[in-house]
């Protein structure tokens, strides 16, 4: 199965060391990591939520939100659980430079 991710054309392309896409159909400013084979990660800007968190998408369709800092399951489910495992690893790895980008999209 392919990802559909929508407005392609609308997004541009900027690097990180990381694949990184910038969206704006959606929200005034959103960032997409494209990581695993079975999931995404997404920071949403403009959001009006204190606690720093990251969107994830699995390709099955489940979503879920975890915190930046923790990596505590905040809202959604994802069966088996241990699918979030990579994930949090990824988001321990990561930690500074999404923490700066959810700061740089929610001032």
């Amino acid at each position: 199965m392919l990802w559909k991710w929508p407005n392609r054309r609308k997004c541009s392309r900027i690097g990180f060391g990381l694949e990184i896409v910038q969206c704006f159909p959606y929200h005034e400013a959103m960032t997409n990591y494209s990581v695993g084979d079975d999931w995404r990660v997404r920071i949403n800007g403009r959001e009006q939520h204190p606690l720093p968190h990251v969107h994830v998408q699995f390709r099955d369709g489940s979503r879920v939100s975890l915190a930046i800092e923790t990596g505590a399951l905040l809202v959604g489910h994802v069966s088996p659980r241990k699918r979030l495992e990579p994930v949090r690893t990824w988001i321990e790895t990561h930690r500074d430079a999404l923490l700066t980008e959810y700061r740089r999209l929610n001032p």
